[in-house]
């Protein structure tokens, strides 16, 4: 990286005499951006609606270096809510950029109401003055079942009937 300055001469001779012109040339060269992951989108939402239409959409995030050169990275979940849980999870796990990761929900074992975890991605590079991670937020929202509806058709029925005796 530096500015660098030169010239370039030009000479020419027409009936024997030389005619020389010199051209001033500057030459920057710029470092290269440091190594930076990225994750696009950094906070998506999951709806698990037992009563709306499976698989669940689930929105993929991009992993991408915005320096130069390429990065290879390892991506890691926390859940943050509830403490412990094991509802996220990532595929794939590791990679290099750019490249995709898919997060994975459960609802199995959760209740109504929502919940949040994060997703970490380190580089293999990272030092202590560079650490190379980029963070996603998740937030899933469990829902309800839906309230069951009783319906009867036809929503009347008329009965005719004789009352009489049978006699012997």
């Amino acid at each position: 990286a530096g500015t660098y300055q030169g010239q370039i001469q030009v000479s020419s001779q027409v009936s024997g005499a030389t005619s020389t012109v010199k051209v001033p040339v500057t030459l920057d060269v710029t470092a290269p951006k440091p190594p930076a992951l990225q994750l696009n989108p950094s906070s998506i939402t999951i709806v698990y609606d037992p009563s709306g239409p499976m698989p669940m959409f689930i929105q993929a995030i991009q992993v991408t270096n915005t320096g130069s050169g390429t990065i290879n990275w390892t991506a890691k979940v926390a859940v943050d809510s509830p403490s412990g849980g094991t509802w996220l999870s990532v595929s794939p796990t590791s990679g290099t950029t750019p490249g995709t990761i898919v997060p994975t929900a459960s609802h199995t074992g959760l209740n109504p109401g929502t919940y949040s975890g994060t997703i970490t991605v380190t580089g293999a590079a990272a030092t202590a003055a560079n650490t190379l991670s980029a963070q996603a937020h998740v937030f899933f929202t469990v829902r309800a079942p839906a309230t069951p509806v009783v319906s009867v058709t036809p929503s009347a029925v008329a009965f005719d009937f004789a009352d009489s005796v049978l006699t012997p």
